[in-house]
C-alpha cells in the first residue's frame, strides 16, 4: 500500500488507528506488505477504535462517501468496519487469565 496513493479519508482512518496505540502515522512503512502485523493492540483499544471510527463516519456523510466510494447505509457500516479491522487491523492480544 503506497502511502502517497491513499485517499484523505483512508489516511484519516489509518491515522486514527495509529494514534490509538501511540504510534505516528508517518512512522509506518505502508510499502511493507504486512505493515499491519508490526504492532498490536488490546481488545479494548480495538473496540475504542471501532467506536471512534463509527462516530467519525456517522458524523460526516462526506467522510462516509469518500471512504467507501458510495453513499452507504449506516446499517452496513458496522460490518464494513469489522471487515476493515479483520483485513488491516493491528494484531489483537487478549488478556486471558487462567
Amino acid at each position: 500500500m503506497n502511502k502517497d496513493k491513499f485517499s484523505p479519508a483512508l489516511e484519516k482512518v489509518l491515522t486514527m488507528m495509529c494514534e490509538i496505540i501511540g504510534v505516528k502515522y508517518e512512522d509506518i512503512d505502508f510499502d511493507y506488505e504486512e505493515w499491519y502485523m508490526q504492532y498490536d493492540w488490546t481488545k479494548e483499544q480495538q473496540d475504542q477504535f471501532k467506536q471512534d471510527l463509527y462516530q467519525a463516519i456517522t458524523d460526516s456523510p462526506k467522510f462516509f462517501e469518500d471512504l467507501f466510494a458510495s453513499k452507504g447505509s449506516k446499517r452496513l457500516l458496522k460490518a464494513q468496519i469489522e471487515f476493515f479491522i479483520m483485513s488491516y487491523g493491528w494484531k489483537t492480544h487478549y488478556n486471558i487469565e487462567h
